[in-house]
Order: structure tokens, then sequence, then C-alpha cells
């Protein structure tokens, strides 16, 4: 199952389809619903999860404005952390988003093109155990709000420039 409309798309492999199949997951189940929507959520916590999935919604749409952003909600408690990350790359990979959420009602983790694997895991706390459009919001917007402090590292590059320029000058004038 691959996403025509997302050449880079790939298909999962077997056998990993079968490993996520032994924790009772379909993963091409849920790509398939991904590649429809940007949000999917199991059939089995579809009641737990509708009040919120207006909410989810808008927090997906109104995310870092033109990007990709996906949710999927799976009913598991056997996913550990590193194993539900590697569903949400399997995901990601099929579908070609931007950034993929998985939540399950245990835990909660991501995956993105656009936004560091550091800043995600230090924020991955917002989505653990809560299958709530605040959880999503929270989260995407502590993501979105957490910037690289351009303005500190350029200053401290050009510091080091001109530091390397002064010597240099230095020890040429000192040859001489």
């Amino acid at each position: 199952m691959t996403n025509t409309a997302c050449p880079a798309a790939a298909s999962p492999h077997p056998d990993t389809v079968k490993k996520f199949a032994k924790l009772g997951i379909d993963a091409p189940q849920i790509i398939s619903g991904l590649e429809e929507d940007p949000l999917w959520v199991d059939p089995k916590l579809e009641a737990r999860v509708e009040p919120e999935v207006s909410g989810m919604r808008a927090a997906l749409d109104g995310a870092e404005g033109g990007s990709r952003i996906q949710l999927a909600v799976v009913n598991s408690t056997h996913l550990e952390p590193a194993t539900e990350r590697d569903l949400a790359q399997v995901l990601h990979d099929a579908t070609c988003s931007d950034t993929t959420l998985v939540m399950t009602p245990k835990w909660g983790t991501s995956v993105s093109d656009l936004y560091p694997r550091f800043t995600l895991e230090r924020n991955h706390g917002k989505l653990h155990g809560d299958l709530s459009a605040d959880a999503v919001e929270n989260f995407l917007s502590a993501v979105e709000n957490t910037a690289t402090p351009t303005t500190a590292v350029s200053s401290g590059l050009l510091g080091i420039t001109i530091l390397s320029i002064a010597i240099t000058a230095l020890f040429a004038q000192r040859r001489r």
C-alpha cells in the first residue's frame, strides 16, 4: 500500500506489518485511513475519542500553516514508547506527512521532518495517557514554539570568525 500522490511513500515491510499485527495493530488499515484523512481513530476507541475529534482536527489544521500533520489514535496498551515510535515512523514513511503523531491510551509519540527529534521527545509527555484535543494542541504548540536560538548561534559563529581572523593577522604580522 503506497500513497500514489507521494512518489517517496514507502510501503511497510511485510515483517513490520506482521510485527504490529501480533500487537493487534493493522498498520495497512491505519495507513489507508491516513491517506484519506489526517486523523485516524481506531474503531475500538471511537466512542471514547468522539467528543475530542473536532478539537483534534482543529489542532492538526491550525498547526504550522500548510504543513501536513497527521494523528493516529491507536487502541493498544501493549506498545512501549520505542515500538510506538516505530509505528509512527512506518506511518510517516508510508504517507509522506510532515509530522506524524501516534497516541494510545498509555503513550504518545511523534516523528517529523519539520522538528528536531530532541524537541519532539522533550514534549511527548504532553501526549502520554491523554486522548484529548487539549493534549494534541498543547504538544503542537510546545513543539512549534520551540525555536532554535539563531541569534545566539549566529553571534557565536561571528565571534569565532572574528577571533580567528584576528589571531591569523597577529601571527602573520609577527612573522614579518
